[in-house]
């Protein structure tokens, strides 16, 4: 008779090992999904699927993160389009394991909601988010949203300003180049301090 295996949260095989305190010095390592895969390959329900257990056991092994990505319209990486909602699934299966948000896009997303989601993201984790930004570089994804790639970087600058202060002042008024509005109270506020 074959010896019994384990099931650890979906997984056969042993237990994962105890996890034990990183030591100053130690290499991290953390799992990037970035979905590449064309759609009669499999469908995006089986890719998420598939990253929550991944999650799940790299969580149990003592991985460092979890990152993903903000990306639309192609195979590669378009399964994405919106990594809180994803990172919020892994929040909710897991318990240590940092959620990385390699990166959100503040062209396409108004800076006020951007702030809101990621913060209910680092309080569903309680704290674990490390909120990551980025440009964009697709022509595609700037011709579907209507806006124009030589803003990108206005855009982003914009953005992560607005970002930062709605997660540190009280209330904010802004009048930029692409945003404009007056006395806004964020909430929630994000668990970790920006």
């Amino acid at each position: 008779m074959a010896p019994r295996r384990e099931v650890t949260r979906g997984f056969p095989g042993p237990s994962p090992r105890p996890r034990r305190r990183r030591q100053p010095g130690e290499m991290k390592f953390g799992l990037n999904f970035f979905p590449s895969f064309r759609s009669s390959d499999y469908s995006t329900a089986e890719y998420f699927a598939q990253c929550l257990r991944l999650a799940e056991r790299a969580d149990a092994l003592g991985f460092n993160s979890i990152k993903t990505v903000e990306h639309y319209f192609y195979d590669y990486g378009g399964h994405s389009p919106n990594p809180v909602a994803l990172l919020a699934a892994v929040a909710a299966r897991t318990d240590r394991i940092r959620l990385i948000t390699g990166a959100v896009i503040p062209a396409f997303n108004h800076p006020v909601k951007l702030a809101a989601e990621l913060a209910a993201l680092d309080n569903l984790s309680n704290g674990r988010l490390d909120a990551g930004f980025g440009r964009a570089f697709l022509p595609k994804e700037f011709d579907v949203f209507g806006v124009s790639m030589e803003d990108s970087r206005a855009r982003f600058e914009e953005g992560l300003d607005i970002v930062i202060r709605l997660w540190t002042e009280d209330r904010v008024s802004y009048d930029g180049k692409f945003h404009r509005f007056r006395d806004v109270h964020s909430n929630p506020r994000p668990v970790q301090k920006p």
